[in-house]
């Protein structure tokens, strides 16, 4: 058996609790004591350090394949550990796509031989129904692209007669949000599990605010892009290049009203919807959407958790519970029966973002620059020790997430 021990102050309850003993069996969380326990191996997190449960990120975009240059599995999980995220799902629009039970075997298959991080996968819209019953006990869900939107109607009659989730990207034409969303919950049939990814504008979240209350299949999910950055800080050539993502950068009153949802809690999950380009791609419109977020999203919710803007308790739910929870896993707690999965960071000093120290291949981000705290220094996947000292030192791959349900 392989057994140890993490001493340090932890996050339990969405509370900081000092002087923790984690003791840790075959990577499963076996006791949580304030006492140390005798004769078992130890790792101790002192001053300034602070024990968390690892990041679920349930949107990422790991490219590979015919997009190496951009990222691969292998470099995109590197960046997942450095950020503190130990499970990630990705997204399908790779190249090929993975619509079809042989693009998502391979990928599978790919994921388990270089993937860092343990890992789950949406399936996009398949051909025909046969080809999602075939495959919806292997996937997280289906992804719903605005190229696709005008088929919702039929998608959803699929998902919910087979039971599998939706995650859809709501606009129509571009820039259109609010009405794509308030559409889309109109026609939802109310067993369909059904969940809107980077929410960026006022009136989507009011939209959804009305859903929420009559129907708890209903989830939202946010991106620290859209809950920190509004348009007219995008103030410099450097930001107006790599600033252009889908959905794009909102207006203050829409960062606001993102800001406001997540602090309050009416939000489900944050998500990096890690997203890397080559730089030469990046252009102001009509350039490659998105960029690199798997290293910046932690810290920034430790950083306006520890100014006082965001409750601690809000951070670990957000990050962590609520993701687990969705996925049906046994992560996101420390607590007896979770796996250890947890990740450590150092909430006493100041770090500044600069992207070209990064893991992930794109070596820029719109928080260049950015005085932020929380950078993570430890990160254990299943009790693996994965990162040490700040230093990725295991690359023992992940596993897929079904066989941890």
């Amino acid at each position: 058996m392989n057994e140890f021990q993490i001493i340090g102050n932890a996050v339990i309850g969405g509370k900081v609790v000092e002087d923790v003993a984690i003791k840790v069996e075959d990577g499963v969380i076996a006791q949580v004591s304030r006492s140390e326990f005798r004769g078992v191996k130890k790792y101790v997190f002192g001053h300034g350090k602070l024990i968390m449960p690892a990041v679920i990120d349930l949107h990422v975009h790991l490219r590979d394949w015919k997009e190496k240059g951009k990222e691969d599995v292998r470099s995109g999980t590197r960046a997942a550990i450095r950020g503190g995220v130990t499970t990630i799902v990705e997204m399908p629009n790779t190249k090929p796509p993975i619509n079809t039970k042989k693009t998502l075997l391979k990928r599978l298959k790919l994921l388990s031989e270089k993937s860092l991080a343990d890992f789950g996968i949406h399936f996009g819209v398949p051909p025909t129904p046969e080809e999602l019953r075939e495959v919806r006990d292997l996937i997280v869900g289906v992804k719903v692209y605005p190229g696709e939107i005008l088929r919702l109607r039929e998608i959803f009659q699929w998902a919910s007669e087979l039971g599998v989730k939706v995650v859809v990207h709501a606009e129509i034409v571009g820039e259109d949000e609010p009405e794509a969303v308030r559409w889309a919950v109109r026609i939802k049939p109310r067993n369909l599990n059904l969940r809107f990814a980077h929410i960026s504008r006022l009136d989507s979240l009011e939209a959804l605010k009305a859903a929420k209350r009559v129907d708890d299949k209903v989830f939202v999910e946010v991106t620290p892009h859209h809950t920190f950055l509004s348009k007219d800080m995008l103030v410099d050539d450097y930001l107006n290049r790599i600033g252009y993502v889908r959905p794009s950068i909102g207006e203050e009153r829409d960062r606001r009203a993102v800001f406001e949802a997540v602090k309050n809690g009416f939000v489900d999950f944050m998500s990096s919807d890690h997203a890397p380009h080559r730089f030469r791609e990046k252009r102001p419109k009509g350039g490659a959407p998105g960029f690199p977020g798997l290293e910046t999203m932690l810290p920034l919710m430790v950083t306006y958790w520890m100014k006082g803007y965001i409750p601690l308790r809000t951070v670990v739910k957000l990050l962590s519970e609520n993701p687990a929870e969705y996925l049906g896993i046994r992560k996101g707690k420390i607590k007896v029966g979770y796996y250890a999965d947890l990740v450590v960071i150092d909430v006493k000093n100041d770090f500044i973002v600069d992207p070209s120290k990064f893991e992930s291949k794109a070596k820029y981000s719109p928080f260049r620059g950015w005085k932020l705290r929380g950078v993570p220094v430890a990160v254990f996947r299943r009790g693996e020790l994965m990162m040490d000292n700040g230093e990725i030192i295991s690359a023992k791959p992940g596993v897929h997430i079904k066989k941890l349900v």
